[in-house]
C-alpha cells in the first residue's frame, strides 16, 4: 500500500481509551475520512488483539494501518508500516523486517537535522512536535 498524498492521518491510541472498543474507533475514524490510521498502545502489555481488529477494518477500508514503535507488531498484524520515535529500531532494520514496501514514518521532534537524516536513511515521511501535553512524554 502506498502513503496517501492528502488526508487525515488518525491515531488511535490505547493509552488514551483502554476500554474501548478500537474496532468501532477505527470504523469511526474510517467514517470520518482518515485515510490512514496509525495503532499506538503504551499500555505494559499491548493489547494485540485490539490491534488485529483495527488492521481487519483498515484492510476492509483499504486504508493503510501503521504500528507506532512496534516492529514486531507491525509485522505479526501484517500492518501497512510503522512509525519510528528517536529511541524505537533503527529505519533500516524496520525496512529490512517489513519489506520495501512498507510505510516508515519518523518523529522528529523540532530538528530538522533528524529529518534529514531520516530522508537519506529512506523514510517515507517524518512527523514533527506535538500540539497538546502529553501523559506519556511530558519532556
Amino acid at each position: 500500500m502506498t502513503l496517501p498524498r492528502r488526508g487525515l492521518y488518525a491515531l488511535l491510541d490505547a493509552t488514551s481509551a483502554p476500554h474501548a472498543d478500537f474496532a468501532d474507533l477505527a470504523a469511526a475514524a474510517l467514517t470520518g475520512g482518515a485515510v490512514m490510521l496509525q495503532w499506538r498502545d503504551k499500555r505494559a502489555a499491548p493489547g494485540h488483539d485490539d490491534a488485529r481488529a483495527v488492521r481487519a477494518a483498515t484492510r476492509a477500508a483499504g486504508v493503510p494501518l501503521i504500528v507506532n514503535d512496534d516492529v514486531e507488531l507491525a509485522a505479526a498484524i501484517d500492518a501497512d508500516g510503522v512509525h519510528l520515535g528517536q529511541q524505537d529500531a533503527p529505519l533500516d532494520r524496520a525496512r529490512a523486517r517489513l519489506g520495501s514496501r512498507a510505510i516508515i514514518g519518523q518523529t522528529c521532534h523540532a530538528d530538522l537535522t533528524a529529518a534529514r537524516r531520516a530522508e537519506d536513511a529512506g523514510a517515507d515521511y517524518v512527523s514533527f512536535g506535538r500540539f497538546f501535553a502529553s501523559r506519556t512524554k511530558p519532556g
